[in-house]
């Protein structure tokens, strides 16, 4: 085989690996939506953003259960979406409150 054939062949092969990885991505996040596409569809929300060592097994005390939009406050849209997502990023939605206020490791 010719340098200029072997050379050929050795960038076709490198472009069907990176394809095939990429590929592979690419079903990997058809699943995953698929499956956020299911969990929204049965009405259950998603799990409340927070940090990796939180580990509540009841959101029913969460700050983001306890308060809700004041009808006009922000309208639904991508500015509210801009702050929830803000919330979340800082863990604000998932903060545990407790009758005495926010539930922290001291107590």
């Amino acid at each position: 085989m010719s340098t200029v054939a072997a050379a050929a062949s050795s960038r076709a092969r490198q472009r069907a690996k990176h394809y095939r990885h990429q590929a592979a991505a690419a079903r990997q996040a058809a699943a995953q939506a698929a499956k956020q596409a299911r969990l929204w569809g049965s009405g259950k929300l998603p799990t409340l953003p927070g940090p990796a060592w939180l580990q509540t097994a009841d959101e029913g005390d969460c700050f983001a259960v306890a308060v809700d939009w004041r009808p006009g406050a922000l309208p639904t849209g991508p500015g509210r979406n801009a702050v929830e997502a803000a919330m979340a990023a800082v863990s604000l939605l998932s903060a545990q409150l407790s009758p005495q206020g926010v539930a922290s490791d001291e107590g």
